[in-house]
């Protein structure tokens, strides 16, 4: 499923997915590494899908996984050398894994211990400098990062105002709910950081803003209302937006035959956090129902989405029945057992 046209439903991840516990260590990585690196590096923070191009070949974007969006894109300018993520440590012997391989760009995961977060950086970064030094030795690089200045006057003034950005060690970054959209953060070694977005973030905010309904005459917005559809493009990615945004309780509020226990069944079926979003929700269900398509897990994975799709359908009173009969049966004798 897209929003707005462009922008995956499964990249509106979950706000603040980087730990606290290494927040530290991202801070100190984004202060010390560009200045590590050759003159021109550039480190983008959170990184989709959909904010990488192919430099030759076909345009289609890599095939997302678990690891996106990327904490860290580490490039030269534009082109990207090598791609970073840190996560906690959870096995003595085990700081650094390769976890793919973007078609002969490598993406490493660096193990940081979550009681002293900057005990072993400095061996991090000095090993992410030689991998990027390998990587700069080759003839070709493969993919480019789309990523363009957000310029703080109008755009800029209308995403701080709705929390998307805000003023960071003398430039502009990306919060944690800006990140959920599709910011990306720069940091360089000779200037503050810097708010970039792709063509695809940045078309999905200027519809969010409406700047088409200006476009649409009047005649064909009461035509599509009549059919039942939006009267623009504009106001149902804005209306997206927000049943993205909902609390997953307030999701299901119009729906009280789903329980806290449900709830909780569900949480755990999907592998959420507590307090959980419906764009978390839906994201974690579309990945795993690609992932287990004609697996023992799939009709557990259907009892799910006929779950979720109870509050904006129309069902009668014995069909929510049966959902939910359905989805205690799958979903709660596999708990069990």
């Amino acid at each position: 499923m897209n929003v707005y046209e462009a922008l995956p439903l499964d990249e509106m991840t979950t706000p603040g997915r980087w730990a606290e516990c290494l927040r530290p260590a991202m801070r100190e990585l984004e202060s010390r590494l560009p200045g590590m690196l050759d003159a021109g590096a550039w480190i983008h923070r959170n990184v989709s899908v959909s904010d990488l191009e192919r430099l030759e070949g076909p345009a289609d974007p890599p095939k997302a996984n678990d690891a996106w969006p990327l904490m860290y894109l580490v490039c030269r300018f534009r082109k990207v050398l090598l791609g970073v993520r840190l996560v906690e440590r959870c096995r003595q012997d085990c700081w650094k894994a390769k976890t793919f391989d973007l078609e002969g760009t490598p993406c490493f995961c660096y193990a940081i211990d979550g009681k002293d977060p900057t005990a072993n950086l400095g061996a991090i970064l000095d090993d992410i400098c030689e991998e990027a030094g390998k990587m700069q030795k080759r003839k070709k690089l493969l993919w480019r990062c789309r990523s363009g200045l957000v310029y703080m006057n109008k755009d800029g003034e209308s995403l701080a105002g709705c929390g998307l950005v805000r003023e960071e060690a003398g430039g502009w970054a990306a919060t944690e709910r800006g990140e959920a959209f599709g910011l990306m953060t720069l940091f360089t070694a000779w200037q503050p950081p810097q708010v970039r977005w792709s063509p695809s973030t940045q078309k999905a905010w200027k519809r969010m803003r409406g700047g088409e309904s200006e476009t649409v005459p009047l005649q064909t917005r009461l035509d599509r209302l009549e059919q039942g559809l939006a009267s623009s493009d504009a106001y149902a990615a804005s209306s997206v937006m927000q049943l993205a945004e909902l609390p997953l309780e307030a999701y299901f509020r119009c729906c009280p035959e789903v329980g806290p226990q449900d709830l909780c069944y569900l949480r755990e079926a999907l592998r959420l956090p507590d307090a959980c979003r419906f764009r978390t929700a839906a994201a974690a269900l579309c990945r795993r129902l690609r992932e287990e398509e004609g697996t023992e897990e799939w009709p557990r994975l259907l009892a799910l989405l006929a779950l979720f799709v109870m509050p904006i359908t129309e069902m009668s009173e014995g069909q929510k029945t049966a959902v939910l009969c359905r989805f205690t049966r799958r979903c709660v004798s596999h708990k069990e057992n």
